[in-house]
């Protein structure tokens, strides 16, 4: 089985055929998909109604999710 080494340098399993990943929510505009290998955030952008595409999330968005890992961290510090 081939391996992909992601930018922390942990190494992860491919696969030899691509899988969908599907979310199910009510609010889309919640998330932000991370891709641990190229670094890339992506985001949902509303083309349409109920029409959704993915697109690189924004400078905004980039900085909501570093104040929300640095939380997390401090709250993970915290319990130890």
């Amino acid at each position: 089985m081939k391996k992909r080494r992601l930018i922390s340098g942990r190494q992860v399993a491919e696969d030899d055929e691509s899988i969908d990943l599907t979310i199910n929510t009510k609010c889309p505009m919640k998330w932000l998909f991370v891709d641990l290998e190229t670094s890339n955030i992506w985001h949902h952008n509303e083309i349409g109604s109920r029409v959704w595409r993915w697109r690189h999330a924004t400078e905004i968005e980039l900085k909501e999710l570093r104040r929300m890992a640095i939380r997390m961290l401090r709250v993970k510090k915290e319990r130890k």
